[in-house]
């Protein structure tokens, strides 16, 4: 019978004989190249808006950028509160580096100061330690940052 198993099964192993022709190490290293240069210009830029995740808090702020600096605003909202604590943010993007520091916060009813440093290369956000201090107070958290999309 034409069309049968047999000749649809030897066109399929045909296809799958080609398929790594076409996926060779031009196409494959071509591909990582377009990658790098889209994630690169995504991540050209902080302003705008970011969140943050912490396990007992989180962040949401808007950055602006002149140069290298960047300073902004946001609310801090702590597990179990439902106050919000506003605070503002200044720092450097120097691509790929992140550093943040958060003025006025509001944590476990302390005013506490906070910095962040990440470096900033990848779509999925930056990860990194949240040290906060303040009188007599001190805490370092892990914390994930990602720009609103």
């Amino acid at each position: 019978m034409p069309g049968g198993p047999t000749r649809r099964s030897a066109v399929v192993v045909a296809f799958l004989c080609a398929l790594p022709a076409c996926t060779g190490p031009d196409i494959v290293e071509e591909s990582q190249q377009r990658l790098a240069a889209t994630v690169a210009e995504m991540n050209r830029s902080v302003a705008g808006q970011w969140h943050g995740t912490s396990l007992d808090l989180g962040l949401t702020f808007d950055l602006q950028e002149g140069g290298t600096a960047v300073s902004g605003e946001g609310t801090m909202t702590e597990e179990g509160l439902t106050n919000d604590s506003r605070y503002t943010v200044s720092g450097t993007y120097q691509r790929p580096q992140l550093t943040l520091t958060f003025t006025g916060m509001v944590y476990q009813g302390r005013v506490v100061e906070g910095s962040f440093q990440c470096n900033y290369n990848s779509l999925g956000g930056c990860g990194g330690t949240l040290h906060l201090k303040g009188t007599n107070y001190s805490k370092d958290m892990g914390l994930l940052l990602q720009e609103a999309q």
